[in-house]
């Protein structure tokens, strides 16, 4: 796996790899390869990052779109909506943590460290094409919240011609894509916060824990110097 701008290398701990832009930089990537299904099973998702600095976390569900005529086309199936039900359950439970916060005039940083944001599901619809994994470009695709990729299956040409419920990908008006997505994420304006990043955070472990064959990659972001657009006393 590679990143683009950033050298790779593996670290101390079994199955951690550190990726940095070079070895002077302060910016680090770390990348977890769990081998575990259970945070999926739980989660409804396949890719986990935590950005410590910002106290974060966003986790996206992959979905392939496949190409029908000139169209690439994702379809919702039964898999497809319980995942989306997972990951439903996993953002009201931060927004109950959020309300609660807010509530109880508890003293929280998450008070003051706004988000675009806050609860941490996503969904990336991709192209189903070759991918080499030595290659260093991230696969291209379209980041969408949970609520939006929810409200693309509810429109009324969501409809197939023989049935069934599908995305089309030049019918999708607005997205994330990947320059936007890392961007937000590093400097933390996506993801949960406070409490709700300890429930989130809370939850991997737990999962992480069980045994089982498959595999989630967990990716955590470090660093000495504060994210963009951040103010430093």
């Amino acid at each position: 796996m590679r990143f683009p701008g950033m050298e790779g290398e593996d670290a101390v701990q079994v199955g951690w790899r550190i990726y940095r832009r070079n070895s002077e930089s302060p910016h680090r990537l770390f990348v977890y390869n769990a081998n575990r299904t259970q945070a999926e099973a739980v989660m409804g998702v396949d890719m986990i990052y935590v950005n410590e600095h910002a106290r974060s976390v966003a986790t996206v569900q992959y979905k392939r779109m496949r190409q029908s005529g000139r169209s690439w086309v994702y379809w919702h199936d039964g898999t497809g909506e319980r995942e989306l039900k997972r990951m439903e359950a996993v953002d009201d439970k931060c927004r109950a943590e959020e309300e609660s916060t807010r509530t109880n005039h508890q003293r929280s940083g998450a008070l003051g460290d706004p988000r675009l944001v806050t609860t941490p599901s996503m969904v990336k619809l991709c192209r189903t094409v070759p991918f080499m994994m030595n290659s260093a470009a991230l696969i291209s695709g379209m980041y969408l919240t949970r609520e939006h990729f929810w409200e693309l299956l509810q429109r009324p040409g969501a409809g197939g011609p023989s049935g069934g419920t599908r995305i089309v990908e030049h019918s999708v008006p607005r997205y994330l894509n990947n320059t936007t997505f890392t961007t937000l994420l590093r400097d933390g304006w996506i993801g949960t916060r406070g409490t709700s990043s300890d429930y989130v955070i809370d939850l991997i472990r737990e999962s992480l824990s069980a045994k089982g064959p498959g595999s989630v990659v967990v990716g955590m972001h470090r660093s000495e110097v504060p994210p963009g657009n951040r103010r430093v006393n």
